[in-house]
């Protein structure tokens, strides 16, 4: 019962983010002296508080780092040779390559999206374009240092990185004086 009562409020939180995110345009004209990167800005902003008060208010951190910690998960990742992501899609998330990454096994990813930037080729995995580098690169995975797997993952992708990153954005986003702004005052 627990999970259906999850996957609604679930749900419910992807549908009212998805229509606040929607609905913001509707207010543009309302801001016609700010410039679009102003407007942007101001959608990041926003976005990141709302689904800050969101976790606050579900509690799920917790939840996260219980997944995390799943020990089972954890042992697999650390026993496997590599992780591979044979995707072919542009947007490919890279949760699984910074989950396997974190436990110290290499990626095997083909070169696409979100991939590129998270695995570090002939480091942390192999960054592949073919069925046969894939093969071959599978087959020498394991002589990657699992080590420098783990620590390249709590240097890029720690929580404290990823807020450093977004309050250093915000820090230039709010810097910036578009001209547009500058003249309707």
């Amino acid at each position: 019962m627990g999970s259906d009562v999850d996957e609604r409020r679930g749900l419910t939180y992807g549908i009212t983010a998805y229509l606040l995110w929607g609905l913001f345009p509707l207010y543009w004209p309302l801001l016609k002296p700010a410039s679009a990167l102003e407007i942007l800005a101001h959608r990041m902003l926003w976005s990141l508080a709302f689904v800050a008060v969101l976790l606050w208010r579900v509690h799920a951190g917790a939840q996260i780092r219980a997944v995390l910690a799943d020990s089972r998960k954890r042992r697999l990742l650390a026993a496997a040779r590599c992780v591979l992501i044979p995707s072919l899609v542009p947007e490919t998330s890279s949760l699984v390559a910074r989950e396997a990454l974190a436990a110290g096994t290499p990626v095997v990813a083909f070169r696409r999206g979100a991939l590129v930037e998270v695995v570090d080729h002939g480091l942390t995995g192999f960054l592949v374009d073919d069925v046969d580098t894939m093969a071959r690169a599978i087959r020498i995975a394991s002589q990657l240092d699992s080590e420098i797997c783990r620590t390249r993952a709590r240097e890029r992708f720690s929580e404290e990185r990823m807020i450093d990153a977004y309050l250093s954005m915000y820090r230039v986003l709010s810097a910036v004086r578009p001209q547009s702004y500058a003249s309707a005052r």
